[in-house]
């Protein structure tokens, strides 16, 4: 198994929310696409190895800021 984890995820997330931020005028979107049930609607859902934390890491980095 390679390095994939929650924690990576997280880390990838906020450095290209970082990249997002700092191009001004320049796209705010990022698309991530299902890595569960892919084949079935792309659906982002928890799995019974890491539970909801992939889904957390999202949360976490791009939910609501002050």
């Amino acid at each position: 198994m390679g390095h994939n984890t929650p924690e990576n995820f997280r880390t990838a997330l906020e450095w290209t929310r970082a990249r997002l931020l700092a191009q001004a005028g320049g796209p705010r979107i990022l698309m991530i696409n299902g890595w569960n049930e892919w084949t079935e609607g792309s659906y982002l859902e928890p799995d019974t190895v890491n539970g909801f934390k992939y889904l957390e890491a999202v949360q976490t980095v791009f939910g609501r800021h002050p």
